[in-house]
């Protein structure tokens, strides 16, 4: 599913050089980005929608997807402690920095003195199990039931 989207990106892209104002051409190319976890380009791309139509509602919901997506890894890690705690949510946490690129941001939250729990390399695991897909090691583990898989 991953190489489609990365496919019609890459048409929506050649699209957009022949007509670069065609606004839903551009919100589709910021959806494909949205499925490829590459948040900031989406971003771009739905606010140079906004500047043109700036009351077009699936542009704003879709952006609003995308805040929350860029949003996460922020909230999570402002509260490490708390997350130290939770297994669940140190995986959260993991993912949401793979998303936006930041594989090696994690480690130093958790060197806290405030008891943490949490491992950093938990995280690294939730890491490498990303990376390696849906079809590595993490398919034999169950990592992927549930998930989106990143290839």
């Amino acid at each position: 599913m991953q190489r489609r989207f990365e496919e019609s990106t890459e048409v929506f892209k050649q699209a957009l050089k022949m007509t670069p104002n065609d606004v839903t051409v551009r919100r589709y190319l910021a959806a494909n980005l949205w499925q490829l976890y590459r948040y900031a380009e989406a971003k771009q791309n739905l606010e140079t929608v906004l500047k043109e139509r700036p009351d077009d509602k699936p542009t704003r919901l879709l952006l609003g997807m995308v805040f929350e997506n860029m949003k996460a890894a922020q909230m999570l890690a402002s509260v490490p402690e708390q997350v130290g705690q939770q297994p669940e949510s140190i995986g959260a946490l993991a993912r949401s920095y793979y998303h936006l690129g930041q594989t090696a941001e994690p480690r130093p939250r958790w060197q806290s003195s405030h008891g943490s729990h949490a491992s950093p390399g938990i995280v690294g695991f939730e890491i490498l199990l990303l990376k390696l897909g849906p079809t590595g090691p993490g398919a034999r583990l169950g990592y992927f039931k549930g998930r989106t898989p990143v290839a």
